[in-house]
C-alpha cells in the first residue's frame, strides 16, 4: 500500500508529523538534517555537511569533559564537596555526550524506525484504527517531553547565567576588588591561564556553545525514547484493535478466506513490532546501561550538593542542583516508565488473538492464528542489554540506590 506521509508542518493534531515535529527539529539541529526525509515518499538524502556538526558538535564537549575529570581527580585529593559538585556536571556530561555518539553512529537505523512508524501511523488513520484515546495518549507524551525539556534547559540557565551575573555586579559596583576569573560555568581545570577579561570571555563563550551542544543531545535522546516506545506501544494496541475486528461477522467462505489473507498480513506486522522494539533496544542499549549503572551515585551527589547549599543559603547553586535532581528523576521515569508501557502493551496481543472471533473459522485462518498466539506468549520485556530491565520497579532500585550513596557520603569525614 502507498501512504502517503504528513509533513511535519502539517495542523493535523492527530498526524505523525505532528508528533514528532519538535524531535525532527532537534535532529536537525544537532546536524541530523537528513531526519526530514522520513515524511516523503523519496529515499534519504544525507547532506554533506551533517559529518562536520557532528564533529563540531562531539569533539568541543569531549575537551571540556576530559577537563572535568581533572578537576574531579585533583579535587578528590583534597576537597570532598567540590569533588561530588565537579562529579554532577561530568556524570551529565559523558551520559550527553555518549547520547550525541549514538545519535550520529545510528543515524540511518533511526532514520528507518521513524520511517516506518510513520508509515504505520498513517495507515491505521486511513482505517480509522487510531481512537481518540491514543490520540490522548500521544499528545500527553508530548507534553511530559515539553515539561522535562523545560526542567533540562532551565538546569543549563542555572550554569550558565550565574557568571554572567557575578561579572556584571563587579562591573557595576565599579570597585577595585580583583575579579575571580576561577568561576566559570563548568568545574573545569584548562591547561591554559585565562586571568584576564577578553580571554575569560572567550572561555565562557566556548563553554555556552558546549552546553548547548549536551543538552541538545541530552534532550533529543530522551525525547525520541519516550516518541518510539510510546508509539511501539500504540501499535501493539492497534493491532490489539485489528485482531478484536477481524471476523466478527460471520459470511460466506469468500469472506473467510479474505479474513484469513488479513490475519496473515496481521501476523507479519507482529513480527515486525517485535523487529522494531529490537532496533529501539540496540539503539538505546548502551545509554540505558549506563544510566541506570550511575544515576543511583549521580542522583546522591546532586542531593548531598542541594544539602550542603541549603545549609549555606547559596539560593543560586540551591536552584542548581534542585533542577538537576528534577532532570535526573524525570531522566530515570521517562526510560522505565515508558519501557514497562511498552513490555504490557505487547502482552495484551495474546489476549487479543484468544478474543478473536475463530471458532467458526477455517483450518487456514486457525493455524495462522495458533502461530501468532504461540509467538505472543513468549513474554517480550525491554531490556538493557538482557541484564537490566526497565520497568517502574527499576525506578524505586535507583531511588534506593541513591538514598545509600547518600547515607554513605554524609557519613564520611
Amino acid at each position: 500500500m502507498n501512504i502517503r506521509l504528513k509533513n511535519p508542518e502539517t495542523r493535523d493534531t492527530s498526524s505523525f508529523g505532528y508528533f514528532f515535529s519538535t524531535d525532527v527539529l532537534l535532529l536537525q539541529f544537532i546536524g541530523a538534517s537528513s531526519i526530514v526525509d522520513i515524511f516523503k515518499d523519496s529515499p534519504r538524502q544525507e547532506r554533506w555537511w551533517e559529518v562536520i556538526a557532528f564533529i563540531f558538535g562531539i569533539t568541543i564537549p569531549s575537551f571540556v569533559l576530559f577537563c572535568e575529570f581533572v578537576s574531579v581527580y585533583l579535587a578528590a585529593q583534597k576537597d570532598l564537596n567540590y569533588m561530588v559538585e565537579a562529579l554532577t556536571a561530568t556524570f551529565s556530561g559523558l551520559l550527553s555526550i555518549m547520547k550525541g555518539i549514538r545519535l550520529w553512529t545510528h543515524r540511518v537505523e533511526i532514520y528507518n524506525l521513524l520511517h516506518d512508524l510513520s508509515k504505520l501511523w498513517e495507515s491505521a488513520r486511513q482505517n480509522d484504527l487510531v481512537t481518540l484515546d491514543m490520540i490522548k495518549t500521544a499528545e500527553r507524551t508530548k507534553l511530559i517531553r515539553f515539561y522535562y525539556c523545560c526542567v533540562v534547559i532551565i538546569l543549563a540557565l542555572s550554569y550558565c547565567l550565574r557568571p554572567y551575573i557575578l561579572l556584571i555586579s563587579h562591573c557595576l559596583r565599579n570597585t577595585n576588588e580583583t575579579y575571580d576569573f576561577s568561576i566559570s560555568i563548568y568545574p573545569a581545570t584548562y591547561p591554559f591561564f585565562y586571568g584576564e577579561y577578553t580571554r575569560y570571555l572567550i572561555c565562557l563563550g566556548y563553554e555556552v556553545i558546549v552546553m548547548i551542544c549536551v543538552i541538545s543531545y541530552w534532550i533529543t535522546c530522551d525525547g525520541l525514547f519516550a516518541q518510539i516506545t510510546m508509539h511501539l506501544s500504540l501499535q501493539f494496541e492497534i493491532l490489539a484493535e485489528e485482531l478484536a475486528r477481524i471476523g466478527r461477522i460471520e459470511t460466506s467462505q469468500v469472506k473467510d478466506d479474505d479474513d484469513a489473507r488479513r490475519l496473515a498480513a496481521l501476523a507479519e506486522r507482529h513480527s515486525d513490532m517485535f523487529s522494531h522494539c529490537f532496533v529501539a533496544e540496540e539503539f538505546f542499549n548502551p545509554i540505558i546501561f549506563l544510566t541506570v549503572l550511575i544515576n543511583g551515585a549521580h542522583c546522591c551527589f546532586c542531593v548531598y550538593s542541594l544539602e550542603k547549599e541549603i545549609s549555606n543559603g547559596n539560593l543560586n547553586e540551591i536552584m542548581k542542583n534542585l533542577f538537576h535532581t528534577m532532570a535526573l528523576s524525570g531522566q530515570t521515569v521517562v526510560y522505565c516508565g515508558y519501557a514497562d508501557r511498552l513490555t504490557y502493551q505487547s502482552a495484551k496481543i495474546s489476549d487479543a488473538i484468544y478474543n478473536s472471533h475463530w471458532m467458526d473459522k477455517s483450518k487456514k485462518f486457525k493455524l495462522t492464528l495458533l502461530t501468532m498466539l504461540m509467538r505472543a506468549q513468549k513474554e517480550y520485556v525491554y531490556t538493557s542489554y538482557g541484564l537490566i530491565t526497565l520497568n517502574l520497579q527499576r525506578v524505586t532500585t535507583i531511588a534506593n540506590a541513591a538514598m545509600r550513596y547518600f547515607t554513605l557520603l554524609r557519613s564520611m569525614p
